[in-house]
């Protein structure tokens, strides 16, 4: 008996548009590159207070065995912080912007009452410091990034040195590297400190050490 041949038959290529109620259609945007909008520009100051960033902290003693702590802080400084930082501060913001400095190391600025907030518009301060000595005061003319293109700023770094307690430790040692809102006021009075000459001969040594 003879064996049947059965042929291929060519299966015949789908239609788009009759074979389907409701045809795909190509979209005319597909394969084109999603725009990612602009990063809105960082907002430094917010209810009088100024974003700042605590580096971290420096343990020392004085000569008669005292315990102190300082915490070093960084933050921008633009024509908002005008009412907020010390006067000295800002004259030297200024001397910078006007004369093409790019560095200015400042002495002199005077004890501030310091509060430090978690955000802009919590009520409770995160920490408190009645008075604190302001040394190391750097101002820096920078190329920052990280917002698609460099813009040049002025950077303040300093510390807030007080007497060693509980709170000021368990703040300083746990939360560095963390941002937060600073205000600041000038203190009456400077009575918590050693002698200028102990605190200049500590901030000479700082300078040694990080040179």
């Amino acid at each position: 008996m003879k064996k049947k041949r059965f042929m291929k038959r060519k299966t015949k290529p789908l239609n788009q548009k009759k074979d389907f109620d409701n045809p795909t259609k190509k979209d005319a945007a597909q394969g084109t590159l999603v725009e990612i909008p602009p990063k809105e520009p960082e907002q430094l100051v917010q209810n009088d207070r100024m974003k700042v960033s605590y580096v971290k902290p420096h343990f020392d003693r004085n000569k008669q065995g005292n315990r102190y702590v300082a915490l070093e802080l960084s933050q921008v400084v633009t024509a908002l912080h005008k009412d907020l930082l010390p006067e000295l501060i800002i004259d030297g913001w200024q001397d910078i912007t006007k004369k093409n400095r790019t560095r200015l190391d400042l002495k002199g600025v005077p004890s501030q009452i310091v509060k430090l907030y978690l955000a802009h518009d919590i009520g409770e301060a995160a920490l408190e410091m009645p008075v604190a000595k302001v040394t190391h005061v750097s101002l820096q003319l920078i190329e920052e990034t990280g917002t698609g293109k460099a813009n040049k700023v002025i950077r303040l770094r300093y510390r807030l040195r007080v007497p060693l307690s509980r709170d000021v430790a368990h703040f300083s040692e746990w939360n560095f590297g963390d941002q937060y809102f600073l205000v600041m006021a000038e203190a009456a009075g400077d009575n918590i400190l050693e002698d200028e000459d102990e605190e200049d001969e500590e901030e000479e040594r700082a300078a040694a050490a990080e040179a």
